[in-house]
């Protein structure tokens, strides 16, 4: 059974690029907050890649809803954004991230990285932490 990944960004040619590099796992894309939830209601996707700046709620916003609710708060969030200070850094991982990936980004570097972290999940999973 593939991984379900879940993009969330407004911008199409970035959901386009992302559904491309990963074009092996399960790949589900969305603009903005409401179309997330809605798609939750239907899918558990293992991973969720957020863009931050997105309209409405922005990623931090979104993840630290995601965090508190039951249902979403063990799917890993990796945010993917043009921000790239350290305080952007910090309010990731304070939301809840597990991981921040500056745009414009290396394909095969993030498409690594979500190995990784797919791996450490389902570890996690069977080990019970």
């Amino acid at each position: 059974m593939k991984n379900k990944i879940l993009i969330v960004d407004d911008l199409y040619a970035n959901r386009y690029l992302l559904e491309e590099i990963f074009d092996d796992y399960e790949v589900f894309s969305v603009s903005d907050g409401d179309q997330m939830r809605d798609l939750l209601k239907t899918q558990n996707p293992d991973i969720i890649l957020m863009d931050v700046n997105l309209p409405e709620q922005d990623g931090y916003e979104l993840t630290k809803e995601l965090k508190a609710n039951p249902s979403t708060k063990d799917i890993p969030v990796v945010f993917l954004t043009v921000h790239n200070t350290k305080l952007d850094v910090i309010h990731g991982f304070k939301a809840g991230g597990v991981d921040f990936v500056v745009k414009p980004f290396d394909g095969n570097d993030l498409k690594s990285r979500i190995e990784k972290l797919l791996k450490e999940k389902k570890i996690n999973e069977v080990t019970g932490n």
